[in-house]
């Protein structure tokens, strides 16, 4: 993680659904899944939002990494539907790191086939066995 943080991390930014609020979430997070998985709207405005970042990026970074810290799935009661079931919503906090490179001296990061996976999915394994 060191030479992530030292040379290649170019800027780190933060989104909180947590301040955006219900109407942020409603309109760029329904969660349409039947699991908890990260879905296709939901998928669609993380990797829009992390474009925007790239663009605007005054570091001329590259590339986005999106880590949610917190993200839950709960029913918006609040919003009337056709159907009697209510809509269900995604929401979390996150960090996105933004890098200029991801390749330094022998040291390849690819966070091109990076996967989602569950935090608590990784605790018995520790930080020596990742």
């Amino acid at each position: 993680m060191e030479i992530w943080e030292s040379k290649l991390q170019v800027g780190k930014v933060y989104d909180f659904d947590s301040v955006n609020g219900k109407v942020h979430v409603r309109e760029h997070k329904r969660h349409h899944r039947r699991d908890n998985a990260v879905g296709r709207v939901e998928n669609r405005h993380i990797k829009e939002f992390c474009q925007s970042l790239l663009e605007r990026s005054e570091q001329d970074a590259r590339y986005a990494c999106f880590i949610y810290t917190e993200r839950i799935i709960f029913a918006d009661v609040e919003t009337p539907e056709l159907s009697s079931s209510p809509v269900k919503l995604a929401a979390g906090d996150a960090v996105i790191l933004l890098a200029k490179h991801v390749v330094f001296n022998e040291f390849f990061f690819d966070i091109g086939k990076a996967l989602f996976i569950n935090v608590i999915d990784l605790m018995p394994y520790g930080t020596s066995d990742i």
